[in-house]
């Protein structure tokens, strides 16, 4: 079993340096609890075997981005794909692919019809 307690949520801004460049948790100001915004970090296996981190920001505290990253967690560990570039014409036609096996022909046909609007 993965370790469900692995991720990171820290504090961060948007506040540059002197080079341009994003301070992040880096930043001096950050000591002010209200300057930035909560975030948290996740690694993600993928497909391909790779690992993806997924970061979400802006949650106004902690306890609101541990919720959020715990509920991705818990997504994965019942194997909930969650893919916020995925659209529903992609998500429909994986569907229809993983179904094909088990609908009638009939069937199969029209839903293949709906999907690709023919």
């Amino acid at each position: 079993m993965k370790n469900p307690n692995r991720g990171r949520v820290y504090r961060r801004c948007a506040c540059r340096g002197a080079d341009g460049r994003q301070l992040g948790a880096r930043c001096p100001k950050l000591t002010n609890r209200k300057h930035g915004a909560w975030t948290y970090a996740v690694d993600l296996p993928t497909l391909d075997g790779k690992r993806r981190t997924r970061r979400r920001r802006g949650f106004a505290t902690k306890a609101d981005a541990q919720v959020a990253m715990s509920k991705v967690l818990k997504y994965e560990r019942i194997v909930i794909v969650i893919d916020d570039r995925q659209t529903v014409a992609d998500y429909l036609v994986s569907w229809l692919r993983t179904k094909a096996s088990t609908l009638k022909p009939t069937t199969m046909a029209n839903y293949h019809a709906y999907i690709h609007k023919t």
